[in-house]
């Protein structure tokens, strides 16, 4: 009994099956950034978050009471109009979302009632080091010099800005906030670093509230949960799975040369 011929169609067939169970986590796995709202108005309601890309329907973000930092949300990637909602008064911003980029959206303070809003683009961690930026969101201090333990990490921090980055070896240290030219702190507060996470702290308070400070994760590199895209250790974590994709292309071409075949075969039967 001779060998059963497996014909083009059936290939093609198969092609288009395993494309379509292999293409659709991939393509699904990157074209995205994430956005987070930290609130960082003391005494105020709970504020949301809306972004609109490209007259998309907005995903929800928070509602966050004060200092409360809301998980990412994927929105889609490019030109961006993003703006505080359930706040009363806000500015709106346009910002161009990158594909892969995370961002924390601060809510501010803006004199006595208002709201002010700024996008902070969020750093990675990196293996073996812990990694802190700092960013200046309680105006009533002006515009304060800034240690970590004994390292300074900025002199006269304006209102709004962030410090750069800094890496550090993995433990508790304590953020003093002074005026310029001044060693007497006027707030103080212990913050925990640990190895391959990057970490956000936010200097707030204002309206009379006392001075905190609100930290949140920015990245990590020991994973929370079970990836997202359900891929394991075939996804990266940049969101583009680059074995999914050559898998993809590879059965790609499969399908055109079994295309071809079927061609060459009607024409030579001809």
């Amino acid at each position: 009994m001779g060998r059963r011929h497996i014909g083009p169609q059936v290939t093609i067939g198969l092609c288009l099956a395993l494309l379509m169970l292999v293409g659709g986590p991939a393509a699904s796995a990157f074209g995205f950034a994430k956005v987070r709202l930290v609130n960082a108005r003391p005494g105020s309601q709970s504020v949301g978050l809306k972004v609109v890309v490209s007259g998309a329907a907005p995903p929800q973000v928070g509602p966050a009471t004060y200092g409360q930092v809301t998980p990412y949300v994927k929105v889609s990637p490019g030109s961006a109009q993003i703006a505080l909602t359930g706040g009363g008064s806000a500015n709106q911003l346009s910002q161009t979302l990158t594909d892969g980029g995370n961002y924390t959206a601060v809510a501010l303070a803006k004199g006595s009632k208002g709201f002010a809003l700024k996008l902070y683009r969020d750093g990675h961690a990196r293996k073996g080091t812990a990694r802190l930026r700092v960013i200046h969101a309680a105006p009533e201090l002006g515009s304060p010099d800034v240690k970590l333990g004994q390292r300074a990490v900025a002199e006269k921090l304006a209102f709004k800005e962030s410090t750069p980055y800094l890496s550090e070896s993995p433990g508790s240290y304590d953020l003093a906030v002074t005026k310029p030219g001044s060693s007497t702190p006027i707030f103080h507060h212990s913050v925990s670093l640990s190895a391959g996470v990057a970490t956000t702290a936010i200097l707030s308070g204002s309206g009379g509230a006392p001075e905190k400070v609100i930290t949140a994760t920015d990245d990590t590199l020991t994973p929370a949960g079970a990836p997202e895209t359900g891929l394991g250790g075939l996804a990266g974590r940049g969101g583009h799975p680059w074995l999914l994709i050559a898998l993809v292309a590879g059965l790609a071409g499969a399908l055109g040369g079994a295309w071809q075949l079927a061609l060459a075969r009607r024409s030579g039967r001809r």
